[in-house]
């Protein structure tokens, strides 16, 4: 599920969504929210969504991780 929890040392259980972003956090260098959506969006790859679409060119730092999870980057003019 989406919404499950998962435990890190250090801070506790905390939403999954949340966990993910900030593990990926030292890598991708991006804003939280924009962290946020790349996390989400990887995690929605279980459920069959496979591209995400934004106008906002820091993503590109993601691409990569995306691809890797299944993701592909559209990004709009």
């Amino acid at each position: 599920s989406l919404i499950d929890s998962e435990y890190l040392p250090l801070v506790g259980s905390i939403n999954r969504i949340i966990s993910l972003a900030l593990k990926i956090s030292k890598n991708l260098r991006l804003r939280t929210l924009d962290l946020l959506h790349v996390a989400y969006a990887a995690s929605l790859n279980k459920i069959g969504v496979d591209t995400l679409v934004t106008a906002d060119h820091e993503f590109v730092k993601a691409e990569k991780f995306l691809k890797e999870n299944g993701i592909s980057l559209v990004i709009i003019s």
